[in-house]
């Protein structure tokens, strides 16, 4: 079983709004976040969703700033699931490559 103490980084797969959800989640927990999305639009608008909905919970005093700050320096987004190599054990990562 896996501690969340002993969770440092997580991928997400796709930028839509569960995946935005989980991800603002994660890094508001200070988990490092990479978000993965072949829709280079799908990213943007997850990242501006992510941003603003945590720049919201510090202005309303929910979040501190140092946490909010920290949050969106976490999130890592990209369209090539090479990136998450680091996340995602190699051997997976070649099989879905490979489409296995």
């Amino acid at each position: 079983m896996v501690l969340a103490a002993e969770i440092k980084t997580v991928g997400v797969i796709r930028g839509g709004q569960m995946g935005s959800a989980i991800a603002q989640l994660a890094l508001v927990s200070g988990i490092d976040v990479w978000l993965l999305d072949s829709d280079s639009n799908a990213l943007t608008k997850a990242t501006n969703f992510i941003t603003t909905s945590i720049q919201r919970f510090v202005d309303k005093g929910q979040l501190s700033q140092e946490i909010g700050s920290g949050a969106i320096r976490r999130l890592k987004c990209t369209s090539r699931l090479e990136d998450l190599q680091s996340v995602i054990p190699y051997t997976m990562v070649s099989n879905i490559l490979e489409g296995g």
